[in-house]
């Protein structure tokens, strides 16, 4: 689902579930959504609260390892990628400008991470 702006003509939220205490994983699945609130909504899914104490839910925006997606050809091949993104909305590092081969890409948006939540008794 890709929102370039949203109701009022703000911009959209992103999340991800694939993370681990706040560093988003390498390919990980990115999700664009109209509020914050529905963005926190879908990263409680598969928390049961017989399980899970939700109050306790700690959110922010997370931060990327070496980068979110890696690729060998220059990413105008394969725009589709990176969606929920536009070209515009990615910091694209080449060859030589990062330690690796390839291209480098991370999204400018920040995307909103679930960093910790506690287990019931």
């Amino acid at each position: 689902m890709s929102l370039d702006k949203v109701k009022g003509g703000q911009m959209p939220i992103y999340a991800t579930k694939e993370s681990v205490f706040g560093r988003i994983l390498e390919d990980a699945s990115i999700v664009a959504f109209e509020t914050e609130e529905e963005a926190r909504a879908y990263l409680l899914e598969g928390y049961d609260p017989r399980d899970w104490d939700l109050s306790t839910a700690q959110f922010s925006y997370g931060h990327f390892g070496d980068c979110w997606i890696k690729l060998i050809d220059t990413p105008e091949k394969t725009p589709w990628i990176f969606e929920p993104f536009t070209l515009d909305q990615l910091i694209i590092s080449g060859p030589g400008q990062h330690p690796g081969h390839g291209y480098w890409i991370e999204p400018y948006p920040r995307i909103l991470v679930l960093e910790s939540i506690e287990e019931r008794d």
